[in-house]
């Protein structure tokens, strides 16, 4: 419902933010951006249909900033 009402503001930018998830990840649905932060705990092997663990990726946070109507964005691993 949220990403419907969203979408019904067409004419505006929205960044969502979601925080303590086990995988990085970032998509775009027309006028939204949707971005999930890696726990600081380990993190999920991507892709997978069973529960696995990614050796390959470590923790980390992510960094969001603000200028003149401008989002930036990036992950920093631990």
């Amino acid at each position: 419902f949220l990403i419907d009402l969203m979408h019904s503001h067409n004419d505006l930018e929205f960044n969502v933010f979601s925080g303590h998830v086990h995988q990085e990840f970032s998509k775009v649905m027309k006028n939204v951006k949707v971005f999930t932060t890696p726990s600081t705990c380990y993190q999920f092997k991507p892709y997978s249909d069973e529960y696995s663990i990614d050796t390959k990726s470590s923790n980390g946070y992510r960094v969001i900033n603000l200028r003149d109507n401008t989002v930036s964005t990036h992950v920093v691993r631990l």
